[in-house]
């Protein structure tokens, strides 16, 4: 498993020092907000790189939660269309100021975090999805490498987790809708550490993915395998019992798949 934090912070900000001498190692790869809330800093990724000694090497990118997913029709498509092109073009800056750069296998999976808001579900549409989707899909760029990923909960569906309804649900309906567009998810994030087990809040464990399921997405007709490549694991929330957690940052904790999820990562130069 590699393991990986993600923050909306600039990671030239956290002390990790302190998040070493509390895990006994760096974390290989850091998931980072893309847009209008959270502007990255010209020298953040290649400064937490120098940081960790050179073991932060991996940016998984991601778009903030917005109530703007939860909106349905055309004006739910456009949401999903302005902030596509918003994150891609911030990343697409960072790449060219030299801090980062697209990874040898030609692809990076732009992740949209899908997460309550207060009391707010934040239910994701079909239109959103595939407006977004499409976007990052389609976004101009060198050799055009962004595809679609989501960040989202899952549910414990007869001892395995999965993808809620909603989001199997728009997944699965934004083909359909959109039938001209291209809304094949690349890969999920799924942030559990409220479940499947509380005992992955110390620093010494280990995640066991046998407990999350496998999620297919109807693609008009056809029906693909999404791989489920990260998981959070633990958050200063639920992990709020455990002493100096995360060596006292404000850190989430994630792990990744054994089948390679940081080859569809942007890379710290």
């Amino acid at each position: 498993m590699g393991l990986g934090v993600d923050t909306a912070s600039y990671l030239n900000d956290i002390n990790w020092t302190d998040w070493y001498d509390w895990k006994g190692q760096y974390p290989i790869f850091a998931g980072r907000y893309f847009d209008s809330s959270s502007s990255w800093s010209h020298t953040e990724f290649t400064s937490a790189k120098s940081a960790t000694g050179g073991k932060l090497t991996s940016i998984a990118p991601i778009r903030a939660s917005t109530t703007d997913q939860s909106v349905s029709g055309i004006t739910g498509y456009n949401n999903g269309v302005s902030d596509a092109n918003e994150t891609c073009t911030q990343i697409s800056d960072a790449i060219t100021a030299g801090q980062l750069e697209v990874p040898p296998s030609g692809v990076v999976i732009v992740y949209l975090d899908n997460e309550p808001i207060g009391t707010n579900p934040n239910l994701l549409t079909p239109d959103y999805w595939a407006g977004w989707a499409g976007t990052v899909f389609n976004f101009s760029f060198e050799g055009d490498p962004y595809e679609a990923g989501l960040y989202c909960p899952f549910y414990d569906d007869g001892g395995v987790y999965v993808p809620t309804t909603g989001i199997q649900t728009a997944l699965n309906e934004a083909c359909g809708k959109y039938p001209d567009e291209y809304v094949a998810c690349w890969g999920l994030w799924t942030y559990e550490p409220h479940s499947p087990d509380a005992n992955y809040c110390p620093p010494g464990s280990s995640l066991n993915w046998s407990l999350i399921g496998t999620c297919r997405q109807d693609l008009c007709g056809d029906s693909i395998n999404v791989p489920v490549y990260l998981w959070q694991y633990a958050s200063p929330t639920a992990c709020s019992g455990y002493t100096n957690y995360a060596g006292g940052q404000n850190l989430d904790i994630d792990g990744s798949d054994s089948t390679g999820a940081e080859s569809y990562m942007l890379k710290i130069v």
